[in-house]
């Protein structure tokens, strides 16, 4: 996935375009014959390119920077009702592992794969409404 993004590493070669670089001579012997590369950054390096993985990993990025803050805020808040806090955090690190850039993953443009993803943005964004009123700044 990576020599097929370098093909094109700005913009990439088309969205699901990855089995058909993979059934060209010259780069199927490095890959067999599969529709997707199991990780979501290579595959949208060669598809997408640098611009399609810049808002992976920025979003990944604040995620996981999102996380750490509210991690930091239960361990150093007096206060014993953290429960928004809670799921909030629970929610983070369903969404950290399955971006995760070092495990295998599905196809990112599969159906399935997007319905637990945008399922988990949809409750953190809840979750972050919900504290974000609670601290009087409506």
């Amino acid at each position: 996935s990576f020599n097929i993004g370098m093909l094109n590493p700005i913009f990439g070669n088309g969205p699901n375009s990855f089995a058909l670089y993979c059934s060209k001579p010259e780069l199927k012997a490095l890959t067999h014959n599969c529709s997707h590369p199991h990780n979501f950054y290579l595959q949208l390096f060669s598809e997408q390119g640098l611009i399609g993985l810049f808002f992976l990993s920025f979003t990944y990025i604040y995620l996981f920077f999102s996380f750490l803050k509210n991690f930091l805020f239960e361990l150093f808040d007096n206060k014993k009702n953290n429960e928004d806090n809670f799921q909030k955090n629970g929610v983070l690190i369903a969404i950290l592992i399955i971006l995760c850039p070092i495990i295998p993953n599905m196809d990112f443009y599969n159906n399935w794969n997007n319905i637990f993803i945008f399922i988990l943005i949809g409750m953190y964004l809840h979750f972050t409404k919900i504290s974000y009123k609670k601290s009087g700044n409506e």
